[in-house]
């Protein structure tokens, strides 16, 4: 199932309903999200028509209500979100409008005379990610696996969106739902299923997973193949081995030492070899170390090695041909 970005009025109109539970009649969504009472009607009408599962229409004409369906949430979790998000500065105001805590957070029982030291040690509580929730609502609310372009669909979201992508596999990550393709989870026939049975359960645990919780890489459970997944690009301190997808990068001279080091194999003595093929071969030894665009690094690598490393020593490789650009493996045992 295809689905495209929707245009800003459509999105404003659905966060808006997503993120204020309850009814809301045509003023209140015009007012609450700047657009127009005419476009909003329309855009309510198409919402309404489209999404049946997760869009209810209560009423009829003025008296008319839309409301976004959310399962129950659990006992205690409003009341919990409430007093993480409430201002410190001014206890008597009305708490922000609670869109999750973090895992482990508690309603505030210090004494009123707690130190400001002691508030400070507490851990800083972050809002639960809505595209996590949206993908939690929508799977506690189907009766089967859906795959990831019709998770999007039910919320107007890009069926190639990183942001979700993301967001199911921290959801799988952490055990709250099932990948049918966990090697390849980008695939438009990759399934997600939530087996729990409390709707209200699972997002309140959801409401504790946030994107950067999904592992960079996954293994194949059948040869052990190391692949990375794309995904939201992540916070990386300055100066670290990391490439943007999380993946570990090569420090300086250490593809070329991959290289010597595999062809020194005593096994490869005599064995001629295509850049590609080394390129072939050290990822299946090293996983995504060896990145797949590395062709012109190895074949950098390569042309070294046909030079003698000192004097009186001889080169490992041999030139065999140019085209296509093959090397010949010294026995030099």
């Amino acid at each position: 199932m295809a689905a495209k970005q929707p245009d800003p009025a459509t999105r404003k109109i659905a966060d808006f309903l997503n993120t204020h539970p309850g009814g809301h009649d045509l003023d209140a969504i015009a007012q609450g999200t700047g657009v127009s009472k005419q476009l909003a009607g329309k855009i309510l009408k198409q919402l309404a028509d489209t999404t049946p599962p997760v869009l209810r229409v209560n009423g009829a004409d003025t008296a008319r209500e839309w409301t976004w369906i959310l399962p129950a949430p659990a006992a205690g979790e409003t009341a919990a979100a409430e007093n993480t998000n409430r201002p410190t500065a001014a206890p008597t105001a009305p708490a922000a409008p609670a869109t999750g805590t973090r895992a482990g957070t508690e309603p505030d029982t210090s004494a009123p005379d707690a130190s400001a030291d002691d508030q400070a040690t507490e851990p800083e509580a972050r809002d639960a990610d809505q595209m996590v929730m949206h993908a939690a609502r929508t799977l506690a609310g189907a009766t089967g696996p859906l795959t990831t372009a019709e998770i999007a669909a039910a919320g107007y979201v890009s069926a190639t969106s990183l942001h979700l992508l993301t967001a199911l596999r921290a959801l799988a990550h952490q055990g709250l739902i099932e990948c049918s393709r966990p090697f390849d989870p980008q695939s438009s026939e990759c399934t997600w299923t939530w087996t729990g049975t409390e709707p209200a359960a699972l997002l309140d645990q959801a409401a504790h997973v946030q994107p950067v919780d999904a592992p960079d890489q996954v293994a194949c459970p059948e040869c052990g193949t190391v692949k990375a997944i794309p995904g939201m690009p992540k916070d990386r301190r300055a100066g670290s081995n990391l490439r943007g997808n999380g993946t570990s990068k090569l420090v300086k001279n250490q593809l070329s030492g991959l290289v010597r080091e595999f062809l020194e194999q005593p096994d490869n003595a005599g064995e001629s070899y295509k850049i590609a093929e080394v390129v072939r071969e050290l990822r299946v030894l090293h996983g995504d170390l060896v990145s797949k665009h590395s062709y012109g690094s190895v074949s950098k690598a390569m042309a070294k090695l046909t030079e003698p490393p000192g004097k009186d020593q001889v080169a490992l490789l041999t030139l065999e041909s140019e085209a296509p650009l093959t090397y010949r493996v010294r026995d030099l045992a």
